[in-house]
């Protein structure tokens, strides 16, 4: 059989990671991700892909691949591929899975297109976070329980509140039986017919024919990050995903790059997104330098360390432990750091350091009502604007800049704002520097951490990304017949294994075949 890699972006840019690999017949997909920077090109948070035309406007724009047969049939407009069959790129393809590396918005954005009947293939710790991102996001939906929608006058609605649970199969090899319950839960949807998909954990390699696949847990910036390998007819196809090596789970990384000693790599596509970066701030690092900020302030403390970062909040968690300042918390975070709890992460309930902010807000979203409602019992647990303004120097403030209109409730009057964010904004994120330094400014808050320039250079900074001497050892110790370098902007650092392997550098859309 023919095995054949496409890839549909990820292709010197950082993010957007959307591989397919086919054996013969048989298709799957490496990531489905949001191209950031593509994306803003055309979209704002205040000018969005219109919902009720689908997949038409992604399409249109080649924000999506023109791939028949990969979507959702209740988002495709009628007659909508008669606009694409002359497209270049326009073929038919079925895929039997789809593989998500993290939980990172630039790997799995788009999966909500994907048709519903193929299956997730991902870490058990990626699967609790992409549902906690759906039950708690406006903005993200279909990631877990999809809502079909009709097409009625030519455009789409979701009227008969149908739904659909995706199939996701995980990895782990810790978790309580908690986790299920949380996973059949639905937060926001009105159902009227639920057709379930129960969630499968697995500990070992999987079988889909004619791939078996292998996953291998990695250090990155928010957990649950692994690579995959897979079996093909023409041999091991390894997919490294995001990783480093100088996080908390580095060692995770490390192993993972050993165990490519014994696997015969055929092809290694292998991500490049700092490759040529020679000093490195470590999770230690930036742990002791925020220390070193919070134990020399004695008025407010605000930490921006982004979303999603779990290995960061566990730093300022420590940091405030040994300052004797808790935590505030998002409802966002609680409520994520409540799920990853299941398999063995600190349970909000029961750590005294870790509070939330209690809003004063009109109408609460169900999921913020179901969790309020679970801590309403737990003395200590909510804080507001009041208890913070009276005793600053007891908490850590943990928001970002989506969250500033708090300030306007807390009013502080002097203080730190520590920047300590770990991904690139192109992959996950804007943020407009000047309204920051404005906000902080009226505020009287002192910014320490680079916001946009300079970022790595940053101690307050460790990057989510494995740097040049790692990028060595890795593909030293796999050996590769065939290196393919994605998510990268800085493709020549890959020419110094010119010697040792074929590179092979992937054009957008450009089949390369796999002998």
């Amino acid at each position: 059989m023919t095995v054949k890699l496409t890839f549909y972006d990820g292709v010197n840019c950082i993010g957007g990671n959307k591989i397919l690999l086919e054996d013969g017949e048989y298709a799957i997909f490496l990531d489905f991700g949001i191209n950031f920077n593509e994306e803003n090109k055309y979209f704002d948070e205040f000018l969005k892909p219109r919902q009720i035309f689908g997949i038409y406007d992604l399409l249109h724009l080649n924000l999506l691949p023109p791939l028949k047969g990969l979507y959702r049939e209740d988002l495709e407009l009628p007659n909508i591929w008669e606009n694409f069959e002359g497209h270049f790129l326009y073929r038919k393809v079925e895929p039997i899975a789809i593989l998500i590396s993290h939980a990172h918005l630039d790997h799995l954005g788009y999966l909500p297109y994907i048709t519903h009947q193929v299956p997730v293939i991902t870490s058990l710790t990626s699967a609790l976070i992409i549902k906690s991102l759906e039950d708690t996001s406006k903005n993200l939906s279909d990631l877990c329980f999809v809502k079909l929608k009709n097409e009625r006058d030519g455009i789409l609605k979701a009227e008969e509140n149908i739904i659909f649970q995706r199939k996701y199969i995980t990895y782990s090899e810790n978790h309580s039986d908690k986790v299920f319950e949380f996973w059949k839960r639905i937060e926001r949807k009105r159902i009227n017919e639920l057709h379930e998909n129960p969630l499968e954990v697995k500990n070992q390699n999987l079988k889909i024919d004619p791939f078996e696949i292998m996953f291998f847990p990695v250090d990155h910036s928010i957990p649950g990050a692994g690579s995959f390998a897979i079996k093909t007819s023409s041999g091991w196809i390894v997919y490294t995903g995001d990783l480093r090596l100088h996080g908390r789970n580095g060692h995770l990384t490390k192993e993972f790059i050993n165990k490519l000693k014994h696997i015969d790599v055929k092809v290694l596509i292998c991500e490049g997104t700092h490759p040529n970066i020679e000093k490195i701030y470590t999770e230690d690092d930036v742990k002791e330098k925020a220390l070193e900020i919070v134990k020399s302030c004695h008025h407010y403390v605000i930490a921006d360390f982004g979303p999603r970062n779990i290995d960061r909040l566990m730093s300022f968690l420590e940091i405030g432990k040994e300052t004797g300042r808790r935590l505030v918390l998002t409802l966002k975070d609680i409520y994520l750091l409540e799920s990853l709890s299941f398999i063995g992460y600190p349970d909000p309930k029961r750590d005294e350091f870790i509070t939330f902010y209690e809003k004063p807000k009109g109408n609460y979203d169900p999921w913020e009502k179901n969790l309020l409602e679970r801590y309403k019992d737990i003395p200590g647990k909510a804080v507001n604007s009041k208890d913070i303004r009276k005793n600053p120097q007891d908490y850590i403030l943990c928001i970002s800049y989506y969250d500033f209109h708090l300030l306007l409730d807390i009013l502080p009057d002097m203080g730190v704002y520590i920047f300590s964010s770990s991904e690139a904004f192109n992959e996950e994120m804007k943020i407009d520097q000047q309204k920051i330094e404005n906000w902080l400014k009226y505020f009287n808050l002192e910014i320490r951490g680079n916001l946009v320039e300079k970022r790595e250079e940053s101690p307050l900074h460790a990057s989510g990304h494995i740097h040049g001497d790692g990028l060595l050892e890795l593909i030293s110790n796999a050996k590769p017949e065939i290196l393919i370098p994605v998510h990268s902007e800085k493709a020549d650092f890959f020419e110094k294994f010119k010697d040792i392997c074929k590179i092979i550098y992937p054009e957008k859309g450009k089949v390369i075949y796999i002998d």
